[in-house]
């Protein structure tokens, strides 16, 4: 028996994957999306995290280059953008202040977005905090009508349903004015 019958395991590889059908473009690029997508989530984490520092931001990123760069880039941001939430002041501003880092403070992109951000923040907090007085104030009332009363009562307003849903509801309502600023954050960072 000859060595000629006898195929290397890389013979049979290229074999078999000569006989699959080629990948469309879309399914390429589909491909490198889900190869580099969580690199950007990963590097976008471990600065929020504070790993990585704000002024480390433009190398990190710059480190990859070309296309895959530009989807570690788009993952980058986007991941910030959803960090840009009113019930957690904290983290939406390290978010901001870290994209405004990686768009080099591209037309003034600073100023605007801590304008913008501080409106939506105010009027958030303003609203938030009526929205707690009434329903401690409404959870009193209930208690008084029990006949539990007492200047040291506080209402737990911690598993307070309503509270939840009303709070859900003004976060929800200050969406519109969220996706306008992360609006212009992804023109002046992704062109678009």
């Amino acid at each position: 028996m000859g060595d000629e019958g006898i195929k290397s395991a890389l013979e049979i590889a290229m074999e078999r994957i000569s006989g699959l059908p080629e990948l469309t473009p879309e399914e390429i690029a589909e491909q490198k999306e889900k190869e580099f997508r969580p690199l950007g989530e990963a590097l976008a984490s471990k600065y929020m995290q504070g790993v990585i520092a704000e002024t480390e931001i433009p190398a990190e990123i710059a480190r990859h280059a070309g296309e895959p760069g530009e989807i570690v880039r788009r993952a980058f941001v986007a991941f910030l953008c959803r960090s840009v939430r009113p019930d957690d002041p904290g983290a939406a501003v390290r978010a901001l202040n870290g994209l405004c880092r990686l768009a080099g403070d591209a037309e003034g992109l600073r100023e605007k977005t801590t304008t913008a951000w501080s409106r939506i923040l105010d009027d958030f907090q303003k609203r938030k905090d009526k929205i707690l007085l009434e329903c401690e104030a409404t959870e009193m009332e209930k208690l008084g009508s029990l006949g539990i009363s007492g200047s040291a009562l506080r209402p737990n307003m911690a598993d307070n349903e309503s509270l939840k849903n009303e709070l859900d509801a003004l976060r929800r309502s200050c969406e519109p004015e969220l996706e306008k600023l992360r609006a212009v954050l992804l023109e002046s960072l992704l062109g678009g």
